[in-house]
């Protein structure tokens, strides 16, 4: 008989699942507000934000990264039916947030400045990167504790508040970046100031409901005074760094893509922005599945429900196609009208376009082996999910840098790095779990 917590039928998981992808949708319609405002101004400055929003969210990989062991360890705690342990749990995360969050900030408001002329040769976007920043580095301190208790609702397989949360920052963000970017209804203009303002706000906003919220749900949770407990923090940080690690890195050759994108010109430059946008679109129900995927495997391993473990993998992929097939139809049916919302640059456009076409195939890959890394991560197996990523970002490194400095190539044939990426994430997925006894993988 399955005593599961968390029923594994096709509604259970997608009650689960879809709340998920919700809310990353809403984190990708902030960032493509923000572009979309700023793009009016300028496209150097849309270039510019969207460079630091992916060093901001490079940096807030160290907050996922713990706030995934969070939630691999609450799942785990639900499946042995130890639920006493969970809000010490949560409350260690949160005390984890302070310093995680110090370190962040200090990285991108006092480090991060003093570095972009090493790395980008425009003058014009190092100005508007740095004037971003100077906004932009605080919201560190209110979405590194909202991560953390995502973490603590997607371990107990209740995503719904996590998804009210995310629509207030999204409504939130929209109205005052149309107040504040461009100067409306008597606001002032302060353009790209404006869009990190509107942001961090949001941000706020956004924290303070959840901080509600889970404060009723578990009035333990947020105790005073509060005794950190090591043992604690080090299991979390034993789980978690390695998820912080393989994120950077990924994160960081997506940098380097960037970076290296930029010896085309502004104009590649822009358009790997603008396919960036909706790349992320795409990776909506990747991220949300993905999740989904670790609460499952984590709790059905502790309850040793390994007959369920196969089906509920496959269900997730299955879920996943469809989520990207419908997220990802403006690529190939309207194109063009996307690009155009952003730039006014016959070049950018078709660079865009072509670029959009090249991508498709290779994010339907990753809706398979993004689902396979997530069960080596659900299992506790962090540091082999490390290891995957290391070797799959070298095979990509070694070929962008291959691509852009041996080759013609434009940038949107540079895409087709992706699909070394993917395929390789696969492989090594795969293996480990042919290979390794992750079942009886413990925390």
């Amino acid at each position: 008989m399955n005593h599961s917590p968390i029923a594994t039928d096709y509604r259970s998981i997608l009650k689960v699942a879809i709340p998920m992808s919700l809310g990353a949708f809403i984190q990708f319609i902030v960032v493509f507000t923000d572009n979309y405002f700023v793009a009016q101004l300028d496209g150097k400055a849309m270039s510019a934000v969207s460079y630091i929003g992916l060093a901001y969210v490079t940096l807030i990989m160290i907050t996922t990264g713990i706030s995934s062991a969070v939630q691999i360890t609450v799942a785990r705690r639900i499946g042995e039916n130890n639920r006493n342990i969970i809000p010490a749990i949560v409350n260690n995360g949160l005390f984890m947030a302070i310093w995680i969050a110090a370190i962040q900030f200090i990285s991108l408001y006092y480090i991060t400045p003093s570095i972009l002329p090493a790395i980008i040769n425009d003058e014009d976007t190092i100005q508007y990167m740095q004037s971003f920043i100077q906004v932009r580095a605080w919201g560190f301190w209110v979405y590194t504790p909202l991560l953390m208790l995502q973490g603590y609702w997607t371990g107990i397989a209740q995503t719904r508040p996590i998804l009210i949360s995310m629509l207030i920052t999204s409504v939130t963000n929209i109205i005052l970046d149309y107040l504040l970017v461009q100067g409306h209804f008597g606001f002032p203009a302060w353009g790209i100031q404006g869009a990190a303002i509107a942001t961090l706000i949001a941000e706020v906003v956004a924290c303070m409901y959840l901080m509600v919220v889970t404060h009723k749900n578990q009035p333990s949770i947020f105790q005073w005074p509060f005794i950190p407990k090591w043992d604690i923090q080090k299991k979390l940080l034993q789980l978690g760094m390695p998820i912080v690690m393989q994120m950077l890195i990924a994160l960081g050759i997506w940098m380097a893509f960037y970076t290296l994108v930029e010896n085309r010109g502004a104009q590649s430059l822009q358009s790997a922005f603008i396919v960036r946008n909706m790349y992320m679109l795409c990776w909506v129900s990747v991220m949300g599945f993905s999740s989904a995927t670790r609460t499952y495997i984590s709790t059905l391993l502790a309850e040793k429900s390994y007959h369920l473990l196969r089906p509920t993998i496959l269900k997730m992929i299955f879920f996943n196609i469809i989520g990207v097939f419908i997220l990802s139809h403006g690529l190939w049916l309207y194109p063009q009208w996307i690009a155009q919302q952003f730039t006014e640059d016959p070049v950018v456009t078709s660079l865009t376009i072509q670029s959009m076409q090249i991508i498709l195939p290779a994010i339907f890959i990753y809706c398979l082996t993004s689902i396979l890394l997530a069960v080596v991560e659900g299992s506790g197996s962090t540091m082999a999910g490390f290891w995957i990523e290391v070797i799959t970002s070298i095979g990509y490194l070694c070929f962008i840098i291959w691509a852009v400095y041996y080759t013609q190539w434009d940038v949107a044939l540079l895409w087709t790095a992706d699909y070394i990426y993917f395929v390789l994430l696969g492989i090594c997925s795969s293996y480990f779990l042919i290979t390794q006894p992750w079942r009886q993988k413990t925390i």
